[in-house]
C-alpha cells in the first residue's frame, strides 16, 4: 500500500489530503454555490439555507435533476418574458416567486393573478433593482466558475501528462461537467427578499407564502416535460459516461474494478429508456386498463416492474461508485501522488 510519504520532492507532490480537499471543495462549489433556491417566504431568511441544503443533497445524488430543474426555470421564464413583454430577469424573478402581495404574501406566478394593474407594477420594478436583491451572488458565482474549472484544467492536465487520476477524481469531473453548463448558462441569481406589491391580486387565502423548493411552473406535457426528461437523461448518460473513462485503471481489488465497471455502464446507459418509458405511460395515462388486451396488459405491467426495479438498482449503482471513488484511496499507486508542478506558483483554493 502506497502512501503519500513515497513522494519525494516538496515541489512535485501532492498528499491524500490536497485530492479528498480538491473533491470537497469543487463539489462545495458545484452545489452549494451554484444552485438558487426559490424566494423564501417573507421574514424566514433561515429557510434560504435549509433550501439550499435541500438541493445540494439533491445536485450530489442526482445532478441531473439539477440539470432539468434548470432548463424548466429557463423556460418558464422565457415564457412569462414573452407573454408579458418582460425581461428575462422579471421572468426569473416571477418563477422563483420574488413577487408577492401585500397581504398575506402570496407569490404572483399564475397566469390569472397577472391583471394589468400587476403587470404595470411589475414592469415599473427595474430589472437593476432585482439584480440588487442577489446580495452578491455574482461573486460567489464567479468564484464557484474559476474552482471548477480550475479542477478541471488539473485533471485534464494529469491525463495529457499520463499521471494517474483517482475514481474519487473522475466522480468529481461527474459532477463537474453538468453543473458547470448550469452556472455559465443564463440563469438566475439568488435572491433573499421578495418584491412586494400594495395591490390586491387574484389568490386563495389558503394559499402558500411561497413557491416550492424546486418549482419552476406548470408546463403541460406536451410542450416541454419531453424535452426536459430527454435532457436530464442524457446528463444523466454523461455522468455515468464519464466514470467509464476510469475502465481499465488499476483498483486495489479486481472486485472493486468489476463492480465500478458494471455501475458505469449501467449508469451510462439505463437513462436512456426513461423517455420512452415515461412517454408510454403518458400515451396511456387515463386509458380504461380493463378495455386492454391482457396480453398488452400483462407487457405494460412487465416493463413497470423492470422500470421499479432497474430505477433502484440505477440507485444503488450511483451509490456504489461514489463508495468505490473513496475506498480506493486506500491503496495509490506511487505516481497518483505526483502533483503537476506549475499548480504550485498559481492561487487557487
Amino acid at each position: 500500500m502506497a502512501s503519500d510519504s513515497s513522494c519525494n520532492d516538496i515541489n512535485d507532490c501532492r498528499k491524500l489530503f490536497d485530492i479528498i480537499w480538491g473533491y470537497v471543495v469543487t463539489i462545495f462549489a458545484c452545489t452549494w454555490i451554484s444552485v438558487h433556491p426559490n424566494v423564501p417566504p417573507h421574514c424566514e431568511g433561515t429557510s434560504i439555507a435549509l433550501r439550499r441544503c435541500f438541493l445540494m443533497v439533491v445536485a450530489v445524488i442526482a445532478p441531473e435533476m439539477m440539470a432539468g430543474f434548470a432548463l424548466r426555470q429557463f423556460i418558464r421564464a422565457k415564457k412569462y418574458s414573452k407573454e408579458y413583454a418582460l425581461s428575462l430577469t422579471h421572468g426569473f424573478f416571477i418563477s422563483m416567486g420574488g413577487f408577492v402581495t401585500r397581504q398575506g404574501h402570496h407569490p404572483i406566478v399564475e397566469p390569472e393573478q397577472f391583471t394589468e394593474e400587476i403587470l404595470a407594477d411589475i414592469r415599473a420594478t427595474k430589472a437593476q433593482d432585482i439584480e440588487d436583491k442577489s446580495k452578491g451572488d455574482a461573486v460567489s458565482k464567479g468564484l464557484a466558475l474559476v474552482q471548477t474549472s480550475w479542477f478541471l484544467v488539473q485533471i485534464l492536465t494529469r491525463a495529457i501528462q499520463h499521471l494517474p487520476i483517482t475514481g474519487l477524481e473522475i466522480s468529481t469531473v461527474a459532477f463537474a461537467v453538468p453543473n458547470l453548463s448550469i452556472m455559465i448558462g443564463p440563469g438566475p441569481e439568488e435572491y433573499e427578499i421578495p418584491e412586494t406589491f400594495w395591490r390586491a391580486a387574484p389568490n386563495d387565502p389558503e394559499e402558500s407564502t411561497s413557491v416550492p423548493t424546486s418549482w419552476a411552473g406548470t408546463v403541460k406535457w406536451g410542450q416541454t416535460d419531453f424535452v426536459i426528461f430527454v435532457v436530464g437523461s442524457m446528463v444523466a448518460c454523461l455522468f455515468g459516461a464519464i466514470h467509464c473513462f476510469s475502465w481499465n485503471f488499476s483498483f486495489p481489488t479486481s472486485t472493486e474494478q468489476m463492480m465500478w465497471r458494471i455501475s458505469a455502464a449501467f449508469v451510462a446507459l439505463s437513462p436512456s429508456v426513461f423517455p420512452p418509458v415515461l412517454a408510454a405511460h403518458h400515451m396511456l395515462d387515463g386509458r380504461d386498463w380493463q378495455s386492454l388486451r391482457k396480453g398488452l396488459l400483462c407487457i405494460v405491467l412487465f416493463v413497470a416492474i423492470i422500470f421499479v426495479i432497474g430505477s433502484l438498482f440505477y440507485v444503488a449503482c450511483r451509490l456504489i461508485l461514489l463508495t468505490i471513488a473513496f475506498t480506493t484511496l486506500r491503496s495509490l499507486s506511487q505516481d497518483a501522488y505526483r502533483g503537476i508542478g506549475w499548480t504550485n506558483y498559481l492561487p487557487h483554493m
